[in-house]
């Protein structure tokens, strides 16, 4: 008997390494395709054997890949199915890394006009509370970056997931790039735009990190970020330093009067949010220059 327990014993261990090298096999898979239609083959071919890495890797790789006219054949729409069901049970699995790069997968994904699973993204949003505070910098902003996105596109997203990473922001704002911190403002702006509650207390702590990024940060992004404070200020959240929010002001000015390649978009998208800050504060009034083409006195 004993030596049937080992031998069994034995064969368990053999079964699992066999399983573990076939999966770090089809990770390599993944990462080697160029294309999402090849993704969606392998995961076709495969998701059933696929662990939370393998299935967080096709996710990622789609989304980097996608277009709005790449997921249109029935394959493609099963095989994104499949790996979405995948994902719903695997998400206890995941770690804080890998929940965050799901849902900016799917933020990707809705952004392209391709329809995301809602259990899906409920499974892997519900997770968010259980490991935030494993997140880093980069995570924390995917994630309300992703968070942002999706309620826009008028997908549910978990409040319990909001008020988690916003809460680590605190934790990690001092490590933040600003593009971590342009992503940050601007989903709080969509997930305040949509009605969502967003903490007062994390935007404080975010916004002593303005006076550092300022002078890093590009034409899209002050627009973008600027924009996002616009509709926190539009629900009563201002930020209370006028130094950190001037700053940001000035950033926009400067990058109007000398990034020649900024979009009109863009311009408009500072002018307007300006003209909301100046409205909802009159502390932070900031002259815009005359010479700025289009741009109106104050």
């Amino acid at each position: 008997a004993a030596a049937g327990e080992g031998g069994s014993s034995g064969g368990g261990v053999r079964a699992s390494s066999k399983k573990k090298d076939l999966q770090k096999d089809l990770n390599k898979r993944l990462t080697d395709c160029e294309s999402a239609q090849h993704i969606l083959r392998v995961v076709r071919q495969a998701h059933q054997d696929f662990n939370n890495i393998n299935a967080c890797t096709a996710l990622h790789r789609i989304a980097k890949h996608v277009s709005s006219n790449v997921i249109q054949t029935d394959d493609h729409i099963e095989s994104l199915r499949l790996l979405s069901k995948h994902s719903e049970r695997l998400a206890k699995e995941f770690d804080a890394r890998q929940v965050a790069s799901a849902l900016w997968a799917w933020e990707k994904l809705a952004g392209s006009g391709i329809a995301v699973d809602a259990a899906a993204l409920a499974a892997v949003s519900a997770e968010v509370s259980r490991v935030a505070s494993d997140m880093s910098c980069q995570d924390v902003s995917m994630t309300l970056g992703a968070l942002g996105k999706l309620a826009e596109k008028g997908l549910d997203v978990d409040t319990a997931a909001v008020e988690a990473v916003s809460g680590e922001v605190h934790r990690v704002a001092g490590d933040m790039s600003s593009d971590d911190v342009t992503r940050v403002f601007r989903g709080w702006g969509k997930l305040a735009e949509s009605g969502m509650d967003v903490d007062d207390a994390a935007v404080r702590a975010l916004s002593g990190e303005l006076l550092r990024v300022a002078s890093d940060l590009t034409s899209k992004q002050v627009s973008l970020m600027m924009w996002g404070l616009a509709q926190l200020a539009l629900k009563g959240i201002v930020i209370t330093k006028p130094a950190a929010l001037e700053v940001v002001l000035s950033r926009g000015i400067f990058m109007m009067a000398t990034d020649r390649d900024m979009s009109a978009k863009d311009r408009d998208v500072i002018v307007s949010a300006r003209e909301v800050l100046v409205a909802t504060d009159k502390v932070y009034q900031y002259p815009m220059s005359r010479h700025l083409r289009g741009v109106p006195d104050t």
